[in-house]
Formats: structure tokens, C-alpha cells, sequence
């Protein structure tokens, strides 16, 4: 099977500043190795990775599902490694486990190799490598969200707390975001349209989405005829499959006979929550419902992507989430410019505000 995770490696720490991308057209895996003051990174994105740092330290991660979807949650090991670089590197490691979602990690790698990108003929130090990277992080996060986190404020506000992000990929994973190809679905599949659409499953057998930006005009409680916490929750249209099929997804851990996506985003639990809510442990506003789902066979969303038919990315947990109701800014629009690049262009060209 294709590991889909993330193994950072070094063979030499190297006081250096240097990027190198290679995109692996076999395989669709990107390789980005960072060079940055004491630390020296090589992340094969959506494939496997190590990092090693100065002083006799190495870090393993091993980055979670694989193509068989039957990989473990993505966790980091932090190894101690012998002080003479004459011993072999993992001669005495002593694993201690750092907690987190590689999501988190492999965003902040990606910002770094951004910024390292943009200052490749300039000398920085560490100091001032970080303080660009935050700088430009809040720049973006200004531009394409702001509008729409002042409206998450009044709506969810502990979601509004986390900075969004998100960034292209090369290849789909279980928890990623498709966005549809700003020109297509323009005649036939149009609820297709500029869609963001949450895959909840992804692995040899085919792949399983929800669309997040679909509100429709109906409540749980005129769809199911019940009254209840969730009476006045709005129903989203998740996809062309399933028919009545509903689908729960929710950020709460504690929500049992849940399937976790990714850390912090779950599918199901629909009594546990009910329960959660009637007790007062949480709100009807943070549990989200989506009537029918999309459906690829196997092969056929990796064959869809290659043809450009969808964007990959991985982005902040909070962008699913959150709802998706009177947002001032699209949510298509919003991610496409939180990815930057030539993405934030299209999305910009698309709502005839191009760059001049």
C-alpha cells in the first residue's frame, strides 16, 4: 500500500537556508526539504518524513493514514540519538511522544518553505525567518478571512479563537478539503459548483465526501419530523448519493459511537450528542447534519484530480465546522485565498477582482 503520511529525514545538520521542491508525478508526492538555522527539514509531503536537530536529537513522525485508510492517528516521536555523529543515529533512542495533529506540523513546514522561497537570496536568521512567517500568515488570514471571522465571532466564537489556514496538496487524503476547478461543473453536476467538499473517507475501494457549502432550506426538524436539540439545525445537501442518508460531523472528543476523520473532526454519535446537549455540555450550533454524501469509485478521484476536475487541500479544522450561513465572503473564496498563490488569484479573477 502507498503511505499517505509523513517521515521527516536528515542525514547531516547543516547551518544552511535552502528549498528544494519535487514533485513526483509517479507517485503525486511533493518533497520539500527546509534548511533553517540548527534545524534542517526534508518533508516528503503526503508520503513519509523525518526531522533531525543540532545536539543529538531526532524527531520521527510517522504521519497517519495510508492508502488502505487503515493508518494509525498521526503522532510525532521525539528520539534521542548518540552526541557522536560517528554512531548510528538511532543507536540508544529513547521515544517520548509529543502529542498533536500532523495536519498542524506539516502547515507550518509548508509556511516556512514558503517564506525560505521568498527570501532565497536574502541572509535572515532564525529570529527573523519565524517573525515573517507569522507576519505573512496574519496578512493572509486578514485578507481572505476577516469578513467572515467577524461573523464566526458572533455565531461560534470559540471556533473564531485559531487563525484559519489551509494549503494545496498533491494528492487526497482522509479529513482534506475538494475545491472544484473554478471552470467546471458549469453545465451538468452544478451543485458542484465553486464546492467545498469534506472527504470523510479515502482508500482502495473508493472515497466518501460530504460538501460543506450547501446550506439548504429545511431544519432537522421539519426533514425528520422531530423536536429536539437539533430541531432548528439546518440541513446541508452533502451529495448526488445515499439517498436518505443523514450525516452528523461535530468537533466534540467526548461524543461516544463517534469515527474520528482527523483529530478534532468526528462523524456520527447522533444520541451521544443529543445527550450532550440536552445536559448542557454543548451547543446545537457545533453539531452540523448533511443530507446524502458524494461518492468516487476506486481510482476515479485520483483520476479527477490529475484531470484538475478538484484542488487538494488541507486546511484548519475549523473551516469545516463552522457554519456556513451568511458568510460575507464564499467559503470556495475564502480557502482558495487562505491556499495564496495562483489559488487566491483564480478566486479573485473568478469574482472579477483580479490583480492589476
Amino acid at each position: 500500500s502507498v503511505d499517505f503520511g509523513i517521515h521527516l529525514t536528515t542525514a547531516t545538520i547543516k547551518r544552511t537556508s535552502a528549498l528544494q521542491v519535487r514533485m513526483d508525478k509517479v507517485a503525486r508526492t511533493t518533497s520539500v526539504c527546509l534548511a533553517r538555522g540548527d534545524f534542517e527539514y526534508a518533508s516528503r509531503l503526503g508520503s513519509s518524513a523525518q526531522c533531525a536537530r543540532r545536539g543529538g536529537g531526532t524527531a520521527r513522525l510517522h504521519l497517519g493514514p495510508t492508502v488502505s485508510g487503515r493508518g494509525q492517528r498521526g503522532r510525532v516521536v521525539m528520539t534521542r540519538a548518540s552526541k557522536d555523529e560517528g554512531d548510528a543515529a538511532d543507536a540508544d533512542d529513547e521515544p517520548v511522544q509529543l502529542t498533536g495533529d500532523w495536519r498542524e506540523f506539516r502547515n507550518k513546514l509548508v509556511a516556512q518553505s514558503q517564506a525560505e522561497s521568498a527570501l532565497a537570496d536574502t541572509e535572515v536568521d532564525e529570529g527573523e525567518l519565524e517573525s515573517r512567517v507569522e507576519l505573512e500568515r496574519k496578512a493572509r488570514v486578514q485578507a481572505a478571512s476577516s469578513e467572515n471571522m467577524e461573523v464566526l465571532k458572533q455565531q461560534l466564537p470559540n471556533l473564531a479563537e485559531n487563525l484559519p489556514w489551509a494549503h494545496s496538496i498533491a494528492m487526497p487524503e482522509k479529513g482534506c478539503l475538494l475545491l472544484a476547478n473554478a471552470y467546471m461543473f458549469m453545465g451538468n453536476q452544478q451543485y458542484f459548483n465553486q464546492a467545498v467538499i469534506l472527504i470523510i473517507e479515502h482508500n482502495e475501494t473508493g472515497s466518501m465526501g460530504i460538501i460543506l457549502n450547501r446550506p439548504t432550506g429545511y431544519t432537522m426538524g421539519q426533514v425528520t419530523d422531530q423536536s429536539g436539540p437539533f430541531a432548528e439545525n439546518r440541513v446541508y445537501f452533502g451529495g448526488d448519493v445515499g439517498e436518505g442518508a443523514v450525516s452528523l460531523i461535530h468537533g466534540q472528543s467526548n461524543v461516544e459511537n463517534s469515527l474520528e476523520i482527523r483529530p478534532g473532526l468526528y462523524l456520527g454519535g447522533m444520541d451521544s450528542a443529543k445527550a450532550l446537549v440536552e445536559a448542557g455540555e454543548a451547543q446545537p450550533e457545533e453539531f452540523k447534519f448533511f443530507a446524502r454524501y458524494a461518492g468516487w469509485g476506486p481510482g476515479q478521484l485520483q483520476s479527477e484530480v490529475e484531470r484538475d476536475v478538484w484542488y487538494v487541500a488541507a486546511s484548519a479544522k475549523e473551516l469545516v465546522l463552522k457554519p456556513v450561513i451568511q458568510l460575507p465572503k464564499p467559503l470556495w473564496r475564502e480557502i482558495l485565498e487562505l491556499m495564496g498563490g495562483e489559488y487566491a488569484e483564480t478566486a479573485r479573477n473568478v469574482f472579477n477582482e483580479g490583480l492589476q
